[in-house]
């Protein structure tokens, strides 16, 4: 099938061999844009294609989809899983609602401890029961906020509209990567409406000290 792309930036190593051991059963064609070299070659994997480009992120995301043939994408943290299926049920939705300019699934959060996976409560429970933000009024507002609109972030779309605010954001990720974050949020707010279907879309990985190293091998 092989209609979308996902775009994962990255400056972590430590997370390569869990993305490829992932994503390389996905029936989905994937860029991983680096900004660090890489200590030994990684085998080729047919669906996975390696890019060194050490610059800001919006300079990376523009670097790569001006090489993009795909018609669709999405960004994908290196942290985050994301199902091939669950992106082409987006495609389909989207075909068939023109007034829309993105979709995806739902998410869910989960942390590794050791070889144990620990599923999450929704964000924003998690926060009230265990994060000291929670004491915050002002703070508890703020994060009901962005926890509801912070997916936007992972949206599939067309290459053209990421690539619209990728080229808006050149200005703004001089000052803050979170201020990025949010006005690209903003961004795909005043492009048009987005849709979150009913089905798992990606799991979104929590992570504590050295918990990332769980397998070497890809």
């Amino acid at each position: 099938m092989n209609r979308a792309r996902i775009i994962i930036p990255t400056n972590r190593a430590d997370f390569l061999n869990e993305v490829c051991r992932f994503y390389k059963n996905e029936d989905v064609n994937i860029t991983i844009i680096h900004q660090f070299k890489l200590k030994k070659k990684i085998k080729k994997i047919n669906n996975i294609k390696f890019i060194y480009y050490n610059d800001t992120l919006a300079k990376r995301l523009i670097f790569v989809l001006k090489q993009t043939k795909e018609k669709y994408v999405c960004i994908m943290a290196d942290d985050d899983f994301v199902f091939s299926k669950s992106i082409y049920s987006s495609i389909d939705f989207l075909k068939k609602n023109k007034n829309y300019i993105g979709a995806q699934g739902l998410h869910h959060r989960f942390e590794v401890k050791k070889k144990s996976i620990k599923f999450l409560p929704s964000a924003i429970k998690d926060m009230m029961l265990k994060r000291e933000e929670s004491n915050n009024s002002n703070l508890r507002i703020f994060h009901a906020f962005t926890t509801k609109f912070i997916d936007k972030f992972y949206i599939v779309m067309e290459k053209k509209y990421l690539m619209n605010i990728c080229l808006t954001c050149l200005p703004i990720e001089k000052y803050s990567r979170v201020l990025l974050e949010y006005y690209w949020i903003i961004c795909c707010a005043i492009l048009g409406k987005s849709k979150i279907l009913n089905n798992i879309y990606c799991l979104r990985r929590e992570h504590g000290k050295n918990d990332t190293k769980i397998n070497k091998e890809i």
